[in-house]
């Protein structure tokens, strides 16, 4: 039987120093993405573990999970957050969380991210917003490492996973949309920069897009424009694309800060919210509401919950969990409000599976 690989031997390989090793096994962010690219190569093909993590793991475990999010960028992860929080005090395990940021939901995994599977300081990871690189996948499934998705669009491989229909979505905010007796339409989305998943702006603009067009709506009154996520970004993204557009303009926006960006743009305009411009935003968020704001509903904090039924599962029982499985999709709702001149109600519901 062969030794183990030790950390000099992935030093040798990945032609590094044993000190550069030791920071891409505990701050990968400090070194470089190439740099830390090759020494997990090498860790990968060496079949590399720590040994203290290992001794440490075959005790007991860590006792904690991880989860790795866009808090700081996207208000919706927060409610996702309470969802988590909440279903592990309620089934009691004593599993501490662990948080983990992470700017964006354009596919650029973390250095962080990318090197859990290897260092494995947690017993399980929940990604919301944010997936693993097909590598590491590929990694995540030979160790049977606990990790669940969460919203993270459509992936090109299978991993436990939570997600909405956000095709659907696009479907429901253009069907309320041709309602409105609209000249022309838009849908204003973030961009893609990651081919192993098809994310959810993309998906909620097929959505809205194949909807308009089986209603007839000619092509050339539909735009698209892809802008940062923030208020202030779609503000001075969309306030010239307004101006250029015919009315009545109907607007669908990925989330509800760029729907507030694109309302503060209207009225910045002199247009009449409701009327000259409709807008419909997703997410139901907490500034929707305040906004008077017509918004695709999602169950942000359910789909908390259940992300962690889905990794206790794995815990509890990892050699019987499947190495890949149909994710669970949860319904959707659309609420209108002030935005498309309607009065508060829930105007129509996608059917939830599990």
């Amino acid at each position: 039987m062969s030794e183990a690989a030790t950390i000099y031997d992935v030093a040798e390989l990945a032609g590094v120093s044993i000190s550069t090793v030791s920071l891409v096994l505990n701050q990968p962010t400090r070194v470089r993405d190439s740099t830390r690219r090759r020494v997990l190569d090498a860790a990968n093909h060496l079949a590399f573990r720590p040994k203290s993590e290992a001794v440490s793991r075959a005790r007991s475990g860590f006792g904690r999970i991880g989860v790795l999010s866009p808090f700081t960028s996207y208000a919706s992860f927060h409610r996702r957050l309470d969802g988590i929080l909440a279903r592990l005090s309620e089934v009691g395990n004593g599993l501490e969380v662990v948080l983990f940021d992470h700017e964006s939901v354009d596919g650029t995994a973390s250095a962080f991210a990318d090197s859990l599977p290897l260092t494995e300081r947690l017993d399980g990871l929940i990604l919301m917003g944010v997936p693993l690189s097909r590598p590491n996948v590929e990694l995540v499934g030979a160790r049977r490492f606990p990790v669940v998705l969460v919203d993270v669009g459509e992936p090109r491989f299978s991993l436990p996973s939570v997600i909405v229909d956000d095709y659907l979505g696009g479907h429901l905010a253009a069907a309320h949309l041709l309602e409105t007796g609209a000249a022309t339409y838009l849908y204003v989305g973030i961009p893609q920069r990651s081919t192993d998943y098809v994310f959810q702006s993309q998906r909620r603009q097929a959505g809205f897009l194949d909807a308009l067009a089986a209603a007839g709506v000619p092509p050339a009154q539909v735009t698209t424009r892809v802008v940062g996520h923030s208020i202030a970004e779609a503000l001075a993204a969309i306030t010239p694309v307004l101006d250029g557009l015919p009315g009545p303009v109907a607007v669908f926006c990925f989330s509800d800060e760029l729907a507030a960006g694109t309302v503060q743009a209207a009225r910045r305009l002199g247009r009449r919210v409701g009327e000259e411009v409709t807008v419909v935003g997703f997410d139901n968020s907490d500034l929707a509401e305040g906004l008077d704001m017509t918004s695709v509903h999602q169950p942000l904090r359910e789909s908390g919950a259940l992300a962690v039924d889905l990794l206790l599962a794995q815990l509890r029982a990892p050699a019987e969990f499947p190495a890949s499985a149909e994710p669970a999709v949860l319904g959707l709702e659309l609420v209108v409000r002030g935005t498309t001149a309607r009065r508060p109600t829930i105007h129509q519901q996608g059917a939830a599976e599990s």
